[in-house]
């Protein structure tokens, strides 16, 4: 997903706006790099986010 113009986008833009004071950690996106979707399938699975980047996202929301 987009980092913007997205679904993921919009919900944390309504948590953030209407529901900030129930979070014990702001909001932390984690999406696809902002460039062009590559073709190539070794470039396509670069573009992703990897279990490794996703477990860092979850590690630095926990340590808050």
């Amino acid at each position: 997903s987009w980092p913007w113009g997205g679904a993921s986008a919009e919900v944390v833009a309504r948590v953030a706006s209407e529901g900030f004071e129930l979070l014990d950690a702001p909001p932390k996106r984690l999406n696809a790099k902002d460039t062009p979707i590559p073709y190539h399938p070794n470039l396509w699975a670069a573009h992703r986010p990897t279990a490794v980047r996703i477990a860092a996202a979850l590690r630095e929301v926990l340590r808050y």
